[in-house]
């Protein structure tokens, strides 16, 4: 639903992308591999196949036969009238469960990060990454993808879509009033 405020002498309107382009198509660290009977989900180009894997362990031997070591999260869903996912398990035991792994292979790591070793702490940081690329694809999912128009009067100065999450929309339209200047994206 469209919500517009004054700002500044300029009327904002928020207003929700009806096609966001799925954040897995973006350049990403991990690799996304999701298997759900009814929808897609993840990278659509990961090669593996639900039905060569017993269950999620086997699914990580083969990742790693086939990759060496990684480093990576269990991605699980709920979907009840809409779906979210996330790297913690859902309470529901009916409409949850197991979704995925979102994976880097640590040899990838090494050589994109120029590092010799992986310590526990450079283990984590990744961890961080691969969680973002989850939130950011829960937020993609769950439809929280804005854009905004700013007008003075009857004249449009600006708009520009894409935001993840309503308050980033907000925040960047407010910016743009603040410094007069266009947006990148129109």
């Amino acid at each position: 639903m469209d919500e517009s405020y004054e700002y500044k002498k300029h009327t904002i309107t928020l207003m929700p992308d009806d096609c966001p382009e799925s954040p897995r198509e973006w350049d990403n660290l991990g690799t996304f591999v999701a298997f759900h009977k009814r929808e897609n989900h993840g990278d659509t180009d990961h090669g593996y196949k639900s039905e060569n894997y017993g269950d999620w362990d086997d699914l990580l031997k083969g990742i790693e036969e086939d990759h060496g070591p990684v480093i990576y999260h269990n991605v699980y869903m709920y979907s009840h009238s809409g779906s979210t996912v996330s790297t913690s398990p859902f309470s529901c035991q009916w409409d949850s469960g197991p979704l995925g792994i979102i994976f880097v292979p640590k040899k990838q790591v090494r050589e994109e990060y120029k590092w010799a070793k992986i310590t526990k702490e450079r283990e984590e940081t990744i961890l961080g990454y691969l969680q973002g690329e989850i939130d950011m694809y829960d937020t993609w999912l769950r439809g929280d993808i804005w854009g905004y128009k700013v007008e003075k009067g009857e004249e449009e100065i600006d708009s520009c879509w894409g935001f993840y999450g309503q308050d980033a929309a907000k925040a960047e339209a407010e910016g743009r009033v603040d410094t007069s200047e266009p947006a990148l994206c129109a």
